[in-house]
């Protein structure tokens, strides 16, 4: 991922600018599947980088100190995150798709979940985030000293939202 001002748009790109990135990625905690992906794309693009690894919170800092500057840089991101609510980012084309294709998020509950809640079950077969949503969300989330209180803010905010899910679910139900 890089912020929107950096006028390139595919990893295949990254090696022509090297100068402009300082050679390097800067990713998070090592043994994360993003930085096992990420030395993945440095040997299957041959880029002349070398990835940074430390964590999540240090990788932010680094993109916040680059886009106050203005500077070119390459992190390793993932959607959905706080990040995409923070700042005017993208995320570099993959043409190989060694990062994979498109990401979702599933909800996985225990065998029985159903019979003991059945309308939580449908429920949650109808809740969807659309990325924007997610983000914002997640941003919210993020910068919040009152998270409980942030998630009320929230589901006022959004109760149309959350009424179509429970309406879709209760539709369902009584056909």
């Amino acid at each position: 991922m890089v912020p929107k001002y950096v006028d390139i748009n595919s990893i295949e790109e990254l090696n022509a600018n090297k100068e402009k990135f300082g050679g390097r990625i800067v990713g998070i905690e090592r043994g994360s599947g993003m930085a096992t992906y990420t030395d993945s794309v440095l040997l299957a693009y041959d880029l002349d980088y070398r990835q940074l690894n430390s964590s999540m919170i240090a990788m932010a800092s680094e993109l916040q100190k680059a886009i106050d500057e203005e500077r070119w840089i390459v992190v390793t991101a993932w959607q959905p995150h706080w990040l995409f609510g923070r700042y005017d980012v993208k995320f570099l084309e993959d043409p190989k798709k060694i990062y994979g294709d498109t990401e979702h998020i599933e909800t996985f509950v225990r065998d029985d979940f159903e019979r003991d809640y059945p309308e939580v079950y449908r429920y949650f077969q109808h809740a969807f985030f659309e990325e924007d949503v997610l983000s914002e969300l997640l941003t919210r989330m993020e910068a919040s000293k009152n998270e409980k209180e942030t998630a009320r803010e929230w589901v006022e905010e959004n109760q149309e939202l959350l009424d179509a899910w429970w309406g879709a679910q209760t539709q369902k139900a009584s056909n």
